[in-house]
Formats: structure tokens, C-alpha cells, sequence
């Protein structure tokens, strides 16, 4: 035996993690229906998880959140395709994607469409002139990002350019931050450039009306609904 060795952490297997998420919907459950019936509720905290995209993340779903006041929260960044996975394998209790899911036993929701635009720095908008703003380097957190795309169809057509080189980020906040350094054009949600085009370190492409529509959906395990209202209307979802 060699002393001093460190191992990795035990992990639970597949079916030990939906054990877990199943000790957490009975308590989620269970603090809802003390609620109901206006009982004296003791401290009970369950741990949820919720999938979703990074633009999603980024503004959407920490707003939502906290006006729906809840805690114990965990949110796991996904793409559409692997948080229908999440759900299907019972990983998470909910999950945001960008297309309708149709899931035995998961409800789904429409949520308001987001606000996409683009931006760069005032240098490089400049170097840049809007019809070849494309062929600069753009800044993703994947090499096939759709908001870039998303954006460019709403502005240039169906028949845009080819897009120049993609630098990939780590998140979409450091696409943000990279841009406002000059390192590339950046799509992403209009909430989440407030900031910067307030101070002036990012420069709005095109005109003001140069804006995309990405839509979101909600879904969550139908068992769940009622504990989850709060977060449902904080989220201004309807049914899908």
C-alpha cells in the first residue's frame, strides 16, 4: 500500500443519482403539501437541479429564481439535446431547452422568447463595417453556437455570409468581457449587454432594431408542478 495516496471521491452510480432525485422530489412534494394545508412546515430544504442552456442561464433563470425565492438550487449548464437526456434519465427535476419536448410524465411550458443582438467594441465596429462584421473573429462557448446565426438571419437574411473564426470562451459572460477587450463580436441576450452599451465598452451592430427572437421552453416532472408554481409565474410560462 502506498501511504499518503489520494484517491478520487466516490461517486454514486446511474441508478444511485435517481434514487437521489427522488428523495428530493418527495421533499419538494412533501413541503408543499404541509404549505397547502397550513401546517406549522419544520425546516425542510430539499436540493433541486435544473438543465439549462448558457444564454439561458445568463439572465433568465437567476432572475426567475429570485423572485420566486428559491433555495437549494443547483443549475447545471446543458444543451437542449443533453438536458432532454438529464430529464429522460431522471438527473434533473427541470430543464429549459430551445425546442418543445414531448417527455412520458414531464410537463412543458413556453416561456417569452429572448432578445438577441450583437455587439463589439467600439474599435472594432469601426475596423469592421456592418456587411463584413461577420468575417471578424466571433466569440461562442461552442464552435456551433446558434446565436450567432440566430442573429445573422434576422439581420443579413437566410442567405448571410459564411462566418469568420471562432473563438471559443468558456461561458457566455466571458464571450461578453472578451468582447468589450477586442477580441470578437458577440451575440447574446439584450439583458445580459445592458451594462456594457450603457457604458459605451460594447457598441450595439446594425441598427436598434437589429435584434433576434430565440424561444425557450420549460419543462419539469409533472409531480412537481405544484411545488414548482412560484418558479412557473416568476418565469412567465405558459402551457405549451
Amino acid at each position: 500500500m502506498q501511504f499518503g495516496a489520494t484517491h478520487p471521491p466516490g461517486r454514486p452510480t446511474e441508478a444511485g443519482q435517481r434514487m437521489l432525485r427522488h428523495i428530493d422530489d418527495v421533499t419538494l412534494m412533501e413541503a408543499q403539501l404541509i404549505k397547502d394545508l397550513g401546517l406549522l412546515a419544520p425546516n425542510i430544504s430539499a436540493h433541486f437541479r435544473i438543465a439549462a442552456p448558457s444564454e439561458a442561464i445568463n439572465g433568465l433563470l437567476p432572475r426567475a429564481l429570485g423572485r420566486a425565492q428559491m433555495q437549494n438550487f443547483e443549475i447545471v449548464q446543458r444543451n437542449s439535446d443533453d438536458v432532454l437526456d438529464s430529464l429522460r434519465r431522471g438527473e434533473v427535476n427541470a430543464g429549459i431547452t430551445s425546442r418543445p419536448l414531448s417527455i412520458s410524465d414531464v410537463a412543458s411550458y413556453r416561456l417569452p422568447p429572448m432578445e438577441i443582438v450583437a455587439c463589439a467594441s467600439p474599435a472594432m465596429v469601426c475596423n469592421y463595417p456592418e456587411a463584413a462584421i461577420l468575417k471578424a473573429p466571433r466569440l461562442v462557448t461552442a464552435p456551433k453556437s446558434s446565436l450567432p446565426d440566430i442573429w445573422a438571419k434576422a439581420h443579413f437574411g437566410n442567405k448571410h455570409d459564411a462566418f469568420g473564426p471562432a473563438r471559443i470562451m468558456p461561458s457566455l459572460g466571458d464571450c461578453v468581457i472578451g468582447a468589450q477587450s477586442g477580441l470578437g463580436w458577440v451575440a447574446a441576450p439584450h439583458d445580459m449587454l445592458k451594462g456594457p452599451l450603457e457604458t459605451g465598452s460594447l457598441v450595439q451592430i446594425g441598427s436598434g432594431r437589429a435584434r433576434a427572437e430565440k424561444a425557450f421552453y420549460w419543462h419539469l416532472q409533472q409531480r412537481l408542478e405544484e411545488a414548482f408554481t412560484p418558479l412557473i409565474t416568476a418565469l412567465n410560462a405558459e402551457p405549451a
